[in-house]
């Protein structure tokens, strides 16, 4: 069975964040990440 491929925003974080970060700051990523993307959702529902 064949991996799925990795879309062009996986690759990108893989390669900047391609070293070790503490939990705290992991943590704090995650969550920007989240409320980055929560807000996408929002706007794309908002279009008529």
């Amino acid at each position: 069975m064949s991996s799925p491929k990795l879309t062009n925003l996986q690759l990108e974080l893989l390669q900047i964040f391609s070293y070790n970060v503490q939990e705290s700051q992991l943590l704090h990523i995650k969550q920007m990440l989240s409320e980055y993307f929560a807000k996408q959702l929002l706007q794309v529902r908002s279009y008529p």
